[in-house]
């Protein structure tokens, strides 16, 4: 007898983009920071909704030195700032 495969269906709704409460757009992969984690930074995922019970929270990723580490929820007024990437300059070396 072959086993049979469950499928595993994802109830909840995922939006790859959210607007803050100040008005700044977050897209997948934008750095933003998190009131009352002091110091640290994270990498947005997405924003989900259950939509059983209305309950929204964004899942992202923490960032340790450039480097992704493990996966953190937090609910989305609690986004603070957008960090936007700095461009870097290319310095010339004078000989």
């Amino acid at each position: 007898m072959a086993k049979k495969k469950t499928i595993f269906k994802d109830r909840f709704e995922r939006k790859s983009s959210m607007i803050t409460e100040s008005g700044h757009e977050v897209s997948e992969g934008d750095f933003i920071k998190i009131t009352g984690e002091h110091g640290a930074t994270f990498k947005f995922k997405c924003l989900v909704k259950n939509p059983v019970n209305g309950v929204e929270w964004i899942d992202c990723f923490q960032m340790f030195k450039d480097i992704s580490g493990p996966t953190r929820s937090f609910y989305p007024d609690r986004v603070k700032a957008v960090k936007k990437r700095g461009k870097r300059v290319k310095r010339s070396s004078t000989s």
